[in-house]
């Protein structure tokens, strides 16, 4: 069974040194994370290579930087509610932001967390096309930025759409911008991303009127069908209202006859 292990292991590193030359992100994290289930690595507390702090600290670590789609988010919430993951601090909390529908402010979160991330992707992610990864980005970089702060920036970005979209049926353009911490243009090009690339999200922009969209409209037979739910409690609510009414003008008679 050992034997086993140590293959599974090897396995994985090799499927993450392909991941990372195709900048899978989601990928790398689990592989990762399969790393950490194994049964010899759950058994080894070190924080070096092979023990599961390292393991599960780079498959959330590439968690983070992954784009959003179904699988991202299982795995968040799976993630998430480990026991060994709340030992990790502050990446439990960092997992905490990203359950919650609530707005992320990209100031708050670069000064807490993005220094903790930059050091796990670049002291604990040492295969060589990992650092390629990083190697290749530092030349297209804007000053200040790094590729997991970018990725990472991106990530923000579509929590916050996804928060926006669950508690607006419509906002202007403007005031989304100033949500998202974006000019309007950047704010209208992430939307048209998330709406047309990843199809994470159904909206429509009035330009003329500067107003964005978030409720689908719905099909004429559900429209009908609302409207046909709605009579019909109505006259429910009518028919007890008679009964009760009828009931009462019972008793009052009763008691006069009495």
């Amino acid at each position: 069974m050992e034997e086993l292990s140590d293959l599974r292991l090897r396995y994985y590193k090799l499927m993450i040194r392909i991941y990372a030359q195709q900048k899978k992100y989601l990928e790398i994290c689990r592989a990762y994370l399969a790393r950490f289930e194994t049964k010899s690595v759950q058994e080894n507390d070190s924080p070096a290579e092979g023990g599961w702090p390292h393991e599960l600290q780079l498959a959330i670590a590439f968690l983070l930087v992954s784009p959003r789609e179904p699988t991202q988010a299982d795995l968040l919430l799976r993630i998430a509610n480990d026991k060994k993951t709340l030992s990790l601090s502050p990446l439990s909390d960092f997992l905490k932001l990203f359950k919650t529908l609530e707005l992320i402010r990209w100031p708050v979160l670069a000064e807490l967390y993005l220094p903790a991330l930059r050091t796990i992707l670049g002291s604990l992610a040492t295969l060589p096309e990992i650092v390629d990864i990083q190697a290749a980005a530092a030349k297209s970089c804007p000053e200040g930025e790094d590729v997991w702060s970018l990725a990472l920036r991106e990530r923000v970005a579509e929590h916050n759409l996804r928060v926006v979209s669950t508690y607006f049926t419509r906002i202007r353009l403007g005031r989304l911008a100033e949500l998202l911490g974006m000019t309007e243009a950047e704010a209208e090009k992430k939307l048209t991303e998330e709406v047309s690339d990843s199809k994470a999200l159904w909206a429509k922009i009035d330009r003329p009127a500067g107003i964005v969209l978030f409720a689908k409209p719905l099909e004429p037979s559900q429209v009908l069908n609302e409207w046909t739910g709605s009579v019909g409690s109505l006259l429910d609510m009518v028919d007890k209202t008679c009964h009760l009414v009828n009931k009462e003008v019972m008793v009052h008679q009763a008691a006069k006859g009495q």
